[in-house]
């Protein structure tokens, strides 16, 4: 059984690529292929995907808006962010909206058939840039819980002498 995969990418040339790579590569198919998210739910029910993959910067609803659409309506269907993109905030801001993984588009396309498979199978693919950023932002939020904590600790030792 084939993994179905729908794409939104207002590029039409990376659209149709990977449509094609989708349709010529056993255990996928594209269900549907869409520049923009402006129809998105109903573009979504009409196509039934298992994954979907996102552009961030469309035209109309971006792909961050468009995963907390789908979130809400579609709780369950894994969303991978596929965009030249690797800011900090449009990573965490994909993240926390919902995506279940994040890859650049120039990963391989091998790459990216073995992170659909990844995904649909309940795995969180990204591409290794972004790994590392979601790393360091999680120490640094470590590591400023800590410094926190011991400025609290000094506060209270002021407040009890």
């Amino acid at each position: 059984m084939s993994i179905r995969v729908a794409i939104f990418d207002d590029n039409a040339t990376r659209r149709d690529g990977v449509k094609l790579l989708l349709d010529t590569s056993e255990g996928f198919l594209c269900a549907g292929a869409f520049e923009n998210f402006n129809n998105g739910i109903a573009d979504i029910h009409s196509c039934n995907p298992d994954v979907i993959i996102m552009d961030i910067d469309m035209p109309g609803i971006n792909g961050i808006e468009a995963v907390r659409m789908i979130k809400t309506n579609y709780p369950q269907l894994p969303v991978m962010m596929q965009t030249v993109f690797d800011h900090d905030d449009k990573v965490f801001d994909s993240i926390l909206a919902g995506a279940s993984g994040y890859l650049l588009k120039k990963a391989a396309p091998l790459k990216l058939l073995e992170a659909i498979r990844e995904i649909h199978e309940g795995g969180a693919p990204m591409t290794p840039e972004i790994a590392v950023k979601v790393l360091h932002f999680f120490r640094n939020k470590e590591q400023q819980k800590v410094t926190n904590d011991m400025l609290l600790t000094e506060k209270r030792k002021r407040s009890i002498i």
